[in-house]
C-alpha cells in the first residue's frame, strides 16, 4: 500500500481514512463518516462526539470504550485542520486574504454595487454594536466609509454619545445613524420609537437589526455540547457553527422579499407616522379622558380585592360561635377586623361610582 516515502496517514488518507495518530495509527476512521458528524452537529450542536461514538458502536455491534471518543475526537481534529487549510489557499488563490477582506465583503447585498444602482439611504447596516460600541463603529467608518446604520439597544442615547466623542466629527461628516433595534422597542418611550426604531425608520425596509440576537439564541445550542470541552474545542465549534452559519442560514435568506401590506402608497405610510410624531409631540400631559380610564381600572381592581377581603372576613364572622370561639377578644378582634374591610369597601365602591359618572359607564 505504501509508495516510495508515502508515510502510513497519507496512505491511509488516499483511501479515504483519516487515522487518529501520526506514525502507527491502530484505529482510523472513515471521511465520509466524519464528514456526517460534523454536518449533523452544525445542524444539531447539542450533538456532541461520545454519543455520536457511541451511535457507530451500536450500529457495529461493539462495546463502547472511552478511548474511542478520544481517537475520534483526534481524527474530527485533522479532518478540519485539512478543510481549514485548503480554504486558506482557496482564498489566497482568489485573492480573498488581504486584510478587512472578510469584513469587506461580509454583506454582498450591501458591498456589491450593480452599474446604475440607485443610492440607498444606508448603504450598510450593523445590528448590536458589541461590547465597545464606540471602537466598532470607528472600524465600520474606517472600513466603509458613508451612510452606516448601526443598531444599539440604547441607541437612541449612543448617538448623543457618539456626537459627544472624538468620533463625532466624522460620524456626522459620513452620516453615521445610530438606531435601536426592533427587540429592545418596549424599553423606549413612543417618541423614541418614532425617530430611532427600525420600524419607523425610512429605508431599512424589514430589517430589524437584531441578528445578533437570533444568532446567540440559536447559538446556545452549543452549550451542552461544549460545556466540558477544553478551550481548543470549544473556540474550534463556535468557529464552525459561525461559518456554517454564514454559508447555509445567513446568505441563503438575503433574498427574502418584502409582502405587501395593504398600504396603497409609501406616502400613505410616512403621513401616518408625521401625524403620530405631531400628536405626540403636542402633549404636554396625558388627555383627560385616557387618564380617568386609567384610573377606572386601576379602581376596579382595588374593588375586586376589597370585596374578596369582606368576603372573607363575612365567612370569618359568621362561623363564630360560642361553642367554638368563647373568648370576647377574639369576637372583637374579627368584629373590628370585618368593620375596618367593610369601610374599604364601601370607599372602593364610592370611588368606581363616581369615575362611572365621569365615564359615562351605565353597565
Amino acid at each position: 500500500m505504501l509508495q516510495g516515502g508515502q508515510t502510513i496517514a497519507a496512505s491511509l488518507i488516499e483511501h479515504g481514512l483519516l487515522p487518529s495518530a501520526l506514525y502507527r495509527p491502530n484505529i482510523a476512521f472513515a471521511i465520509h463518516v466524519i464528514e456526517l458528524f460534523h454536518m449533523i452537529h452544525l445542524r444539531c450542536p447539542r450533538l456532541a462526539i461520545q454519543p455520536f461514538v457511541k451511535g457507530l458502536c451500536d450500529l457495529h455491534g461493539v462495546p463502547f470504550k472511552p478511548y474511542l471518543s478520544k481517537q475520534f475526537s483526534i481524527a474530527y481534529n485533522v479532518y478540519l485542520s485539512i478543510c481549514e487549510e485548503t480554504e486558506k489557499h482557496v482564498q489566497a488563490a482568489l485573492d480573498r486574504n488581504t486584510p478587512k477582506w472578510r469584513l469587506r465583503n461580509a454583506c454582498p447585498a450591501c458591498t456589491y454595487k450593480l452599474a446604475g444602482e440607485k443610492s440607498l439611504v444606508f448603504d450598510m447596516l450593523s445590528g448590536e454594536l458589541a461590547k465597545y460600541p464606540l471602537a466598532v463603529v470607528n472600524e465600520l467608518l474606517n472600513v466603509f466609509g458613508t451612510h452606516i446604520g448601526g443598531g444599539y439597544d440604547i441607541g437612541c442615547k449612543f448617538g448623543t454619545m457618539i456626537a459627544n466623542s472624538p468620533l463625532g466629527p466624522c460620524a456626522c461628516q459620513l452620516e453615521y445613524k445610530s438606531l435601536v433595534g426592533s427587540f429592545h422597542r418596549h424599553a423606549h418611550n413612543r417618541r423614541c420609537q418614532l425617530s430611532f426604531l427600525t420600524k419607523y425608520v425610512e429605508g431599512l425596509g424589514l430589517e430589524d437589526l437584531e441578528g445578533c440576537e437570533r444568532f446567540f439564541s440559536k447559538s446556545n445550542t452549543l452549550a451542552l455540547s461544549v460545556q466540558y470541552a477544553s478551550i481548543f474545542h470549544r473556540k474550534q465549534s463556535i468557529q464552525e457553527y459561525a461559518k456554517h452559519m454564514d454559508k447555509q442560514e445567513t446568505y441563503a435568506t438575503l433574498k427574502k422579499q418584502m409582502k405587501d401590506q395593504g398600504v396603497m402608497s409609501f406616502e400613505t405610510f410616512t403621513q401616518w407616522l408625521a401625524e403620530e410624531k405631531a400628536y405626540l409631540e403636542g402633549l404636554s400631559w396625558e388627555p383627560l379622558e385616557e387618564t380617568l380610564q386609567m384610573e377606572y381600572y386601576q379602581k376596579l381592581v382595588n374593588l375586586e380585592a376589597s370585596q374578596k377581603a369582606l368576603d372573607d372576613a363575612q365567612a370569618k364572622w359568621l362561623v363564630i360561635t360560642p361553642e367554638n370561639h368563647n373568648s370576647r377578644d377574639y369576637t372583637r378582634s374579627t368584629e373590628t377586623k370585618r368593620h375596618h374591610v367593610l369601610e374599604n369597601h364601601k370607599k372602593d365602591l364610592k370611588i368606581v361610582q363616581d369615575l362611572e359618572t365621569k365615564l359615562g359607564v351605565t353597565t
